[in-house]
């Protein structure tokens, strides 16, 4: 039986007179769906792209589903093809209102991509097919990247002898091919995103793998871009700028300066990081963001930043990945999502979740100044391997709230975790000038500790297991209270 939860949404007016909307939309049914991409077309509707797996009939079908602004359903439709596992990786907005919908289909032994063309009702309106060479039967990833009134498609393909090899794939608005590449090189290399040069001078690539190369000079990158003509002859390597890595989206800003993020190995764990930088690839503004040791930070690996206005930059990712339970994980994860400024620094930061597993796969702001991201839900106390497409709509706060003010998903400013925990306690919080202070429950004061650079760690060695009554504040302002329960 399918259910659809739509539990909470709000209309509010900012100062310029735009409505601004905020939703939440769980796809909920006893199948496996996963949300990839979510888009905003001309009407303002927003279009949301994945996969839907049934599991009685070990089929895989390509999932699309339209919500209006104000997160009701307007239309869903599914697509497959006889006999063969299908999934829709991307969607693009086409200039004549239309959908192109790029689809990865096949089997272990021949894997290529379909091209299908649709009206704003997801009718099919024509398709193209674009196989890989025989050489290459496992499509491994594929992503759009639009500039040039041209649709480039780009990833990676396996070939048994070379491994994971990138390709680009330049297609026409109507779905004809143009041209495309393989580059074949020894060893493992995966493309994150891909950013045209300016004067039309070709692309960069922002990979990982190993490139092997005079440039190097024996190095070897955590992260590598590859500069490639416009005839995609590879030109140079070298190390992607201020050391980042995996998952990256680069995203011009102006014709001078790009906006690029990754992730950043601090000591012994990961940060997330969002840099601004111009076309020399010189750091102009940077920031960064994770929640410490002991908690791994993903960023969504479609989009993780994007804007409208260009002081009003939203930066995603997600807190608290578990490598050994992913991607079926009991532990909870949140949601983080920060608006930025210009010189990238924080507005505010907003913590989603807690309450079960999210993973966001790709965040978009949209045109009335707020942000929706797409994503899965998963809480394994109800849910045996089998995900829930979740989408989260928030206004330029950050906020989603309903006249009653009820949220269904839990917002904080600041998280506290593990919770429960044993001999340390890690606070992150986007907020500045914030203190912690930590009560028995019979309301004894503890401790209290100031939140330096949005991060504290707390040593609880000599703290007996029990519950804790916590408090945050803001110089003199309550901000957040709660329960930690030390084991």
């Amino acid at each position: 039986m399918k259910i659809y939860v739509l539990p909470v949404f709000f209309l509010l007016f900012n100062l310029s007179g735009t409505a601004q909307t905020g939703f939440e939309v769980l796809i909920s049914t006893d199948e496996h769906e996963q949300a990839v991409q979510v888009i905003e077309d001309y009407n303002n509707d927003y279009v949301i792209i994945g996969k839907r797996e049934v599991f009685d009939l070990d089929l895989m079908k390509g999932y699309a589903l339209k919500l209006s602004k104000t997160g009701d359903i307007l239309t869903e439709k599914e697509f497959a093809l006889p006999d063969t596992a299908f999934l829709i990786a991307s969607i693009v907005v086409l200039p004549d209102s239309n959908y192109f919908l790029i689809c990865k289909f096949g089997e272990d032994t021949v894997q290529s991509i379909l091209g299908i063309k649709t009206n704003d009702s997801f009718d099919e309106l024509s398709r193209r097919y674009y196989m890989m060479p025989a050489a290459y039967p496992w499509l491994m990833e594929t992503k759009e990247y639009l500039c040039h009134d041209h649709i480039y498609l780009f990833g990676q393909v396996w070939n048994s002898d070379t491994r994971a090899d990138m390709y680009i794939y330049k297609i026409s608005y109507d779905g004809d091919s143009i041209s495309s590449k393989i580059f074949q090189m020894n060893s493992d290399q995966l493309v994150w995103a891909v950013m045209d040069k300016e004067n039309d001078n070709g692309f960069s690539f922002y990979c990982t793998g190993w490139f092997k190369s005079a440039n190097l000079l024996g190095k070897s990158y955590a992260g590598t871009v590859v500069f490639i003509d416009s005839s995609y002859n590879i030109i140079s390597i070298g190390e992607i700028p201020g050391g980042l890595h995996i998952q990256n989206t680069a995203k011009w800003f102006n014709e001078n300066e790009y906006l690029l993020t990754g992730r950043f190995i601090t000591g012994d764990y990961f940060l997330t990081s969002i840099l601004k930088l111009d076309t020399a690839n010189n750091i102009l503004a940077s920031n960064y963001f994770g929640a410490g040791p002991d908690t791994a930070s993903h960023l969504p690996p479609h989009h993780s930043v994007d804007y409208v206005s260009k002081d009003d930059i939203f930066f995603g990712s997600i807190i608290n990945i578990n490598a050994y339970q992913y991607p079926y994980q009991e532990d909870p994860s949140w949601i983080m999502l920060a608006r930025l400024d210009s010189n990238l620094n924080v507005k505010w930061e907003r913590y989603y979740g807690g309450d079960a597993f999210y993973y966001v796969y790709d965040i978009k702001a949209t045109s009335d100044g707020g942000c929706i991201m797409a994503g899965i839900r998963y809480d394994h106390t109800i849910q045996d391997q089998e995900w829930d497409i979740y989408i989260l709509k928030v206004d330029g706060d950050g906020l989603v709230t309903s006249i009653d003010d009820q949220n269904h998903i839990p917002i904080s400013n600041a998280i506290l975790y593990p919770n429960p925990g044993n001999d340390v306690l890690y606070i992150r919080t986007g907020l500045p000038d914030a203190r912690i202070e930590l009560y028995d429950m019979n309301g004894q004061f503890i401790l209290s500790r100031e939140i330096k650079n949005h991060f504290e760690s707390i040593s609880t060695l000599s703290l007996p297991s029990a519950s804790y009554f916590y408090r945050i504040y803001r110089n003199t302002e309550l901000i957040q209270s709660g329960i930690w329960i030390k084991e």
